[in-house]
């Protein structure tokens, strides 16, 4: 295994490469900004223009601008690229990144194929580039608390899982979208984040309906049954994520990404809140019926079209953290805490999960396609 030196100054130089992606400017840019131990190299964008305009907006202090990733690739004075681009351009950009020898934050998910997937675990072990795919959950303080929760008082051969997540916005769901439809670009953080949470592989995937409505089944090898239950058909008046853990007599559930319960044996119930991540209504409080009724009111608002921008009420879930884990690595001289494998076991898992789909039967996961 490589061995990385500690980076011999107090703070890490960031290139951005799609500077003006939707993404990147509702939480990258502003959390890299808020991090002191990051500052901005380059922002790289085919729109520099937008990008400068974008940089003088938010006030952020930006060495120099292009539209050519390479020349951020060949950039010896930027330590670490952050990329947020269209999915299917993702493996071009880690190819890159390897040949260059940049290590590279990128955006879930990996890549849309197995066959893409294999390569770049390759790639980058032959590089020896830390690469950390954007799968914020498993970064996100109250899932790592939730975590803690599970080890310290749950962890056994009998754990069910389940992640939901329901909303109507049918048009995430094609499968003539070259983003991958749901199941490649949002599943993969589920796919991910119940590996993480478990510390165990999965064995098989079976899915269960179409497209735009479906329940994934998946077995992991320490005995756990896990579900994913996705439909386009939710109402936006109630939180569209919901996560629950059954062990040991015991219930763990996260609602909207904010709410924490532990009911616990014998009867003791913890129940914790967490700030939101964006809240347009700060006159209501912070708990779970608070939220709740957020929900109903942005409903009724964005019905009637008083948000012109995205302003969803919204739970921390790990950006800013997944990003200060780059910048820690490189600063410490040791490798990501979630990297390739991590990003190739998602992929393998949502292509299992379509094949599923249209066989209508399990499919054993091929562990060799990102180990």
């Amino acid at each position: 295994m490589k061995q990385y030196k500690p980076l011999e100054r107090d703070t890490v130089r960031i290139g951005i490469i799609g500077a003006c992606g939707g993404r990147m400017n509702f939480s990258h840019l502003p959390n890299l900004q808020a991090n002191s131990k990051a500052t901005f190299r380059a922002f790289c964008d085919l729109n520099v223009d937008r990008a400068k305009e974008i940089a003088k907006e938010c006030n952020y202090q930006v060495d120099y601008y292009t539209n050519d990733a390479d020349e951020l690739m060949r950039d010896p004075e930027c330590d670490l690229l952050v990329a947020g681009l269209p999915h299917e351009v993702h493996e071009s950009i880690i190819l890159k990144a390897c040949e260059a020898g940049k290590d590279l934050f990128i955006e879930k998910p990996m890549t849309l194929s197995t066959e893409s997937c294999k390569r770049i675990v390759e790639a980058v072990r032959e590089s020896g580039i830390r690469l950390l795919i954007g799968h914020n959950r498993r970064f996100a303080p109250i899932f790592i608390d939730a975590k803690n929760f599970y080890n310290t008082y749950m962890r056994g051969p009998k754990t069910v899982l389940t992640y939901r997540v329901a909303d109507p916005l049918p048009y995430l769901m094609s499968k003539d979208m070259p983003e991958g439809g749901r199941i490649f670009g949002e599943h993969c953080h589920f796919f991910d984040f119940f590996s993480w949470f478990l510390e165990s592989e999965p064995k098989s995937v079976y899915t269960a309906g179409d497209y735009s409505n479906h329940v994934i089944t998946i077995k992991y090898e320490d005995g756990t049954v896990a579900s994913i239950i996705s439909s386009a058909m939710g109402g936006m008046g109630y939180p569209k994520e919901l996560f629950e853990c059954f062990a040991n007599y015991q219930s763990i559930i996260v609602e909207g990404n904010m709410c924490l319960t532990h009911a616990g044996a014998c009867g003791q119930t913890t129940v914790t809140n967490y700030p939101l991540f964006c809240d347009p209504y700060p006159d209501i409080p912070e708990d779970l019926a608070g939220y709740r009724l957020r929900m109903k009111k942005y409903a009724k608002d964005q019905f009637e079209g008083k948000f012109k921008v995205f302003s969803h009420p919204s739970g921390y879930k790990g950006h800013y953290e997944e990003l200060d884990e780059c910048i820690n690595a490189i600063l410490e001289g040791r490798r990501f805490s979630a990297d390739e494998v991590d990003g190739g076991r998602a992929i393998v898992c949502c292509d299992a999960a379509v094949q599923s789909m249209l066989a209508g039967v399990p499919v054993e996961i091929n562990q060799a396609l990102y180990k």
